[in-house]
């Protein structure tokens, strides 16, 4: 409560001072030293707000785990609603048709978001989660691994540990499983090293209040029915709602999105061709050099293959940074 009131009274202080930030492909290139280590594009504008920050406070607060507790993100809501969808008959049938009408299932157009939709409906409810979390399907991964790559595709299943850990949670409700499932991988594998690294890269240090033990104690005993409502976290709104400005409280909840589908058809267009085309990038042997050429195709004509392109060159990238050079370079030590 007086972390809350004392985070209220700087809002109010701030907030009408604080000019917007414009975060430029350029801004986004220069970062992608500091953020390749994980594949999310939400790590650029992390990064640059670690920066505002740490010019002003060497210690902050985050919000990471408000989402699980609080079975905040919509994709929970969506999940649970495709149960019903569960009874239809020939879902494989009607995915496989939408998929060829639309031409794939990737991009946000309503033709492609219809399509995925469908084949999702197709998988399991532990295949359907894992699939709302990946960024390559198995047909961009046997597209775009090469030789060294290509073993894997038959050995390993991508998504196995999201599925584990689906049956692993059978006796919660769809919402808190969903939000389980996201307690063992998603916050501990991306939203967790993605803070911890981009902040420490500038010497701010993040703590994360909603990850108290008791606190989550507490939300896991809550009953499912207190999670939902018409907006994201309605009981930590309204436990919040006596000391947070208004115009903090009626925010609707805002991710750390960056234009990265505009940035790869415009300004990084040829950054992006030239390192997963370039001969370090083909003589490495874990992509094909006409899957990636495809994938660059379908987004310039007009599929949104951002998450995809962008995963493969943060893999490039990391490599070039880390496994490229001696351990005394990477460290920073070499005279």
């Amino acid at each position: 409560q007086a972390t809350v009131i004392q985070a209220g009274s700087l809002l109010r202080t701030r907030i009408a001072a604080q000019r917007p930030t414009r975060i430029t492909p350029s801004r986004g290139r220069n970062t992608m030293g500091e953020t390749s280590d994980v594949a999310d594009p939400a790590a650029v504008p992390t990064f640059q707000l670690s920066e505002l920050t740490r010019a002003h406070v060497t210690v902050a607060l985050s919000g990471d785990g408000g989402d699980e507790a609080f079975a905040g993100y919509r994709r929970y809501r969506q999940l649970a609603l495709t149960r019903a969808g569960e009874a239809l008959p020939g879902r494989r049938a009607l995915a496989a048709a939408l998929a060829a009408l639309a031409g794939g299932t990737e991009g946000r157009a309503p033709l492609p978001r219809a399509a995925r939709l469908a084949r999702r409906l197709a998988l399991s409810p532990p295949a359907r989660y894992a699939d709302l979390m990946r960024h390559l399907s198995d047909a961009d991964r046997a597209r775009v691994y090469g030789p060294a790559l290509a073993p894997l595709l038959e050995r390993d299943r991508a998504l196995a540990h999201v599925e584990r850990e689906w049956a692993a949670h059978g006796r919660l409700g769809w919402l808190r499983r969903a939000a389980a499932v996201d307690w063992r991988t998603y916050l501990p594998d991306d939203l967790l090293p993605k803070v911890d690294l981009t902040s420490m890269a500038v010497g701010l240090e993040v703590r994360s209040p909603l990850l108290d033990q008791e606190l989550l104690a507490w939300c896991a005993r809550l009953p499912e029915r207190l999670l939902r409502g018409r907006e994201d976290k309605p009981l930590l709104r309204a436990a919040v709602a006596p000391w947070l400005p208004r115009e903090v409280l009626a925010r609707p909840k805002h991710g750390f999105a960056v234009p990265i589908g505009r940035w790869l058809r415009g300004p990084l267009r040829g950054f992006c061709e030239d390192v997963l085309l370039d001969r370090a990038t083909r003589e490495r042997g874990l992509l094909d050099p006409a899957g990636i050429e495809a994938l660059l195709r379908e987004h310039a004509q007009g599929r949104d293959r951002s998450l995809q392109l962008w995963t493969l060159l943060m893999l490039e990238l990391w490599l070039r940074t880390c496994a490229d050079h001696p351990a005394e370079r990477v460290l920073g030590l070499a005279s």
